[in-house]
């Protein structure tokens, strides 16, 4: 479980979700206050670094989703948070699809790399390019259906407590998952641009 508590350190409310202009408001405000630079002494800039860094660490907590729900479910239960690694029923059709699209395009670049010649490898090029579309929309698919929990806890700030922490779960989980997925088909459409332009 983590010690840092990030919604207090940045003086906001515990919710899951949160505008990204306010969070970004509330953090550099509080950069201003402890910046090194505006300290009248060393002993002061020492103090002042160590709070920077845990500023900057609670935001970087706060501006994920994931995270953010993941650390908002740990505070409240005074537990860690198992790794999560289940998919969400309720996702599960959306997910598996993104799968097979990873997989499609693992299969594609396996075939690529393995190709010797120039004509063999300049054959599999619109196979490449199909590939890369399907990667962009993967990826935007991803960014709608990250998009729609957002929308959904947005709906929920106020009543979540009321809800259950356990409520939030499936919601951490997905948003987990979602940015495994996006975080993995950014390096297959990495390693397609490079063997397009190989």
């Amino acid at each position: 479980m983590t010690k840092l508590d990030a919604f207090a350190l940045l003086g906001v409310k515990r919710q899951p979700w949160f505008d990204p202009g306010e969070l970004q408001e509330a953090h550099l405000a509080l950069c201003k206050q402890f910046h090194p630079d505006v300290q009248p002494d060393e002993f002061g800039r020492m103090q002042a670094g160590a709070a920077m860094a845990s500023i900057h660490e609670g935001y970087e907590i706060l501006k994920n989703p994931a995270s953010r729900l993941r650390h908002l479910i740990e505070l409240e239960t005074a537990q860690p948070l198992p790794k999560i690694e289940e998919i969400p029923q309720s996702q599960a059709a959306n997910l598996m699809d993104l799968a097979l699209a990873g997989a499609k395009v693992d299969e594609c670049l396996k075939n690529f790399s393995k190709s010797e010649s120039s004509l063999e490898k300049a054959s599999l090029m619109p196979e490449l390019l199909e590939a890369q579309d399907s990667v962009d929309a993967a990826r935007t698919k991803i960014g709608s259906l990250t998009e729609g929990v957002a929308k959904e806890l947005k709906e929920m700030n106020d009543q979540w407590l009321k809800m259950g922490v356990s409520h939030l779960r499936e919601f951490a989980a997905l948003l987990s998952y979602l940015r495994k997925m996006d975080e993995s088909l950014a390096r297959q459409k990495l390693r397609i641009q490079e063997a397009l332009l190989s």
